[in-house]
């Protein structure tokens, strides 16, 4: 049988490989490689074989014995259908095993099969017994389900611990050695073993000591080409030019002094940096981090302003339409009383003009000051008045390209091929999570003359101000988003009502109930959030489906309320947000989907449901759905667990309100993958072993890669690392 490499399809692996492909794509697994990279989380030690002579009640262990007779009880009336079997060891002493609602293991270990057998001892009479252990045939080659550390792996409902570790067997015994990209001198420095050895032993460990080296070293890989990565993407930007955007002090001051609110320290602060960045001839690419409700918009605004006011455009990437529709009202209500962007200072004024591009919208909005000549654009058909204007994309593809549009606001259309930008200056991303770095940079290549391919030829690379409302701890930010400057707004502007958080027991859910009921009278709304779309028994969580039918038939008849997840068709979730955005639904009752992208300030409470089952960081940026008016709000974690760390948790998020503080415990407790979880954030499904509280292999790994691009700064002596990085952009689904 000839070696394998790790590319090829799960059904290379035989007939078990052909019958378990399809349940394993639902973990996303396809091919050995990602096989070999589904490590398990934790390892039971079955590695004690004791003779059954020392055992005793309640001991763990593993036990070599023959079978001696086995035989299948039919169940009945309280008594469940079990195999028992009677088993001999080498010293003729005697154990009964039983499995329960497993009748083919009569016909599979008959009389004589020789086997190992984990699990507790108890006892049943008089006699001792194994209850439904884990069991394997003897056999001459090393035990893979017991006797040894065994591994546990996630799965699904449909497939076993025993089979996935049975194909991971199979696999690692056809793979041939596991080419290493990593350069032998930071093997040697590290003092870290082979990718070969470490990703045999990861699944099945000879020691503790062995696995310990096994995971040091797929942790410090994990680490050293997420800071590689984006040391490289830092590197690139240094080879690029950008326009210098000039501050247009006092205009940036009238426009501030014009606000209906106070800008904070922090907004100030986080402002003044972008408009530093955008004054540099190299291209800005920063990160704007802002607590919920702390007032990005507003920076953004200002950076915007200033690029207008300089001659260039703007681009703003939201990841939904109703999000993207929020910040084009946003941007047109900050935007009308400010007096508008005046070029080269003089008294001739230049009117600008905001669209609003979706997939089924785009609209017009021209701010204008009467007082100053007419716009560029006067005598078209954008309108002047404050009114909005709806044109065809043939228009818009036209006043894009002619500059007439000073910012376009929009979603995923804005990267499409029609939105041809004239003279884009800078790029916005909103939750930029979302979005992947290749997205993101798509609209930096959006015309001919800001092709980052010809950049040496004259052409500019528009500045990137990327934001996100989700609290990620600096330390975590720093590795995930190597290539972006930081910039942080940890204040809530003056004026926001308080929001009062509390824990909801199962006894207390008809106060909360009523509670709702209350702000609906008084007219207001609700969110009720679910961490599911369908019924789970096996969970026991609620569901969006179940629980909308039952709130509206047995608590809320005479409201208006309407479920959404994210398994809706993208129009219809879109209408049903805009519908609760502007009031004609009540009580909205939905999975996460709107942690982000709905901005609603006449909500006034949110039920969380299984409120234990979310990260902390996601509850505070679903907290931060409600709070957003004068109205006094409420946030309402429904739990029924009565497990200490869960009730810790959730203790944590009602006596805090910084959301940076509780991301930082929760990644303390439970690690970046469960904190912000695999549809939060590209980054982290490259972390599947590797903490960000490993502190000495991150710096091990970063030691390395600084040292490395010292002595080989585009990895031309590299080719290995290179295709290696390739992989991980499409892991994160970049191309």
């Amino acid at each position: 049988m000839h070696a394998m490499t790790l590319s090829p399809p799960l059904t290379e692996l035989g007939l078990m490989g052909k019958r378990l492909a399809s349940r394993l794509r639902k973990l996303g697994i396809a091919t050995i490689e990602h096989l070999l990279y589904h490590f398990p989380f934790r390892y039971e030690d079955w590695s004690r074989v004791a003779p059954i002579k020392n055992l005793t009640p309640g001991m763990q262990a593993t036990v070599s014995a023959t079978v001696q007779t086995i035989s299948f009880r039919p169940g009945r009336w309280r008594i469940k259908p079990a195999t028992e079997a009677l088993l001999k060891d080498q010293n003729g002493d005697s154990i009964r095993a039983v499995w329960f609602n497993a009748p083919y293991l009569v016909k599979t270990l008959p009389p004589g099969t020789a086997l190992l057998l984990s699990g507790k001892i108890d006892r049943a009479g008089n006699a001792l017994r194994l209850t439904h252990p884990m069991w394997e045939k003897s056999t001459t080659q090393a035990p893979t389900h017991t006797a040894r550390l065994v591994p546990i792996y996630h799965t699904t409902a449909t497939l076993s611990q025993k089979q996935i570790r049975a194909l991971i067997s199979i696999a690692l015994k056809r793979v041939s050695a596991i080419p290493d990209s990593l350069p032998s001198w930071i093997r040697a420095s590290a003092k870290l073993i082979p990718l070969d050895q470490a990703l045999r032993t990861i699944h099945f460990p000879s020691s503790w000591a062995n696995l310990s080296a096994a995971q040091t070293r797929l942790k410090f890989d994990e680490l050293f080409f997420l800071q590689l990565r984006g040391a490289l993407a830092r590197h690139e930007l240094t080879t690029l030019r950008s326009i210098s955007i000039p501050f247009n002090e006092s205009l940036t001051r009238s426009f501030v002094a014009r606000l209906p609110f106070k800008l904070t320290t922090a907004q100030r602060k986080a402002t003044w940096e972008i408009i530093k960045d955008l004054g540099k001839d190299a291209p800005m690419n920063r990160l704007l981090e802002g607590d919920v409700g702390s007032g990005k918009t507003v920076a953004a605004a200002i950076a915007a302003l200033n690029v207008v006011a300089g001659g260039f455009q703007v681009a703003y990437l939201a990841p939904t339409a109703i999000l993207a529709a929020q910040q084009f009202e946003t941007f047109c209500r900050l935007f009308t009383h400010p007096s508008p962007p005046c070029q080269g200072g003089g008294k001739r004024g230049v009117s600008f003009t905001i669209a609003l591009i979706t997939q089924g919208d785009i609209r017009l909005r021209q701010i204008q000051n009467p007082k100053l000549v007419p716009s560029q654009v006067a005598g078209s058909k954008i309108q002047n008045d404050g009114n909005y204007e709806k044109i065809s994309k043939h228009e818009l593809a036209i006043y894009l390209q002619q500059g007439k549009i000073n910012i376009a606001i929009g979603t995923h259309a804005l990267l499409s091929e029609y939105v041809q930008f004239n003279n884009l200056a800078l790029v916005i991303v909103d939750e930029q999570h979302r979005f992947g770095v290749k997205q993101r940079h798509a609209l930096l290549r959006g015309s001919t003359q800001i092709d980052t391919q010809v950049n040496a030829d004259g052409a500019f690379t528009p500045h990137l101000l990327s934001m996100t409302a989700t609290p990620i701890p600096r330390s975590l930010a720093l590795v995930a988003y190597a290539d972006l400057d930081l910039s942080i707004i940890n204040e809530r502007p003056l004026g926001r009502a308080p929001i009062t958080t509390k824990i909801i027991p199962a006894e207390y859910r008809k106060d909360a109930y009523e509670l709702i009921h209350q702000e609906l009278a008084a007219g207001h709304q609700a969110f009720i959030i679910c961490p599911l779309i369908d019924p789970s028994d096996s969970l026991g969580v609620k569901s969006v489906k179940e629980e909308s039918e039952r709130l509206q038939r047995e608590h809320f008849p005479h409201a208006k309320l309407a479920a959404l997840h994210g398994r809706m068709a993208p129009q219809k979730k879109d209408a049903i947000m805009k519908d609760f955005a502007e009031g004609k639904i009540q009580v909205l009752v939905s999975t996460p989907v709107v942690e982000v992208g709905i901005d609603v300030p006449n909500a006034t409470v949110i039920l969380i449901e299984s409120a234990e089952r979310f990260g902390l960081a996601q509850l505070h940026q679903l907290r931060g759905r409600v709070g957003r008016s004068t109205y006094p709000s409420w946030c309402l974690l429904a739990t029924d667990t009565e497990q200490e760390e869960a009730l810790k948790r959730l203790h944590a998020v009602v006596t805090s309100r910084d959301g940076f503080a509780l991301a930082e415990i929760d990644l303390a407790m439970r690690g970046p993958g469960e904190v912000y979880g695999t549809e939060q954030s590209g980054f982290l499904d490259t972390l599947k072993i590797a903490k960000l509280t490993d502190v000495i292999i991150l710096k091990q790994s970063k030691d390395a890669v600084d040292r490395l691009l010292s002595q080989d700064p585009c990895l031309e002596r590299h080719p290995a690392l290179q295709k290696q990085l390739a992989t991980l952009e499409q892991t994160l689904h970049l191309e």
